[in-house]
């Protein structure tokens, strides 16, 4: 359990780094945000959880996912 915040921030690096490959892979950041929104709704996810419950999740949370999407620059 003590070490779980750190085993849940390197699952939070791969899936940030999956979600980037995904953006320059397709090129669709708006579809993307799309299916993070669909998804987020379908799991009942909060866009932003507090930082103490942040430190548990596996996953970015929602709004930073979109934002990071929304952001994203394809690679030349």
């Amino acid at each position: 359990l003590a070490l779980a915040p750190l085993a849940r921030a390197v699952s939070r690096g791969h899936e940030r780094r999956a979600d980037a490959y995904a953006l320059t892979l397709t090129g669709a950041p708006e579809a993307f945000v799309s299916a993070m929104k669909r998804l987020g709704a379908q799991n009942l996810a909060e866009d932003e959880p507090g930082a103490l419950a942040r430190l548990f999740h596996s996953h970015p949370p929602l709004a930073e996912r979109i934002s990071r999407a929304r952001a994203h620059q394809p690679q030349a």
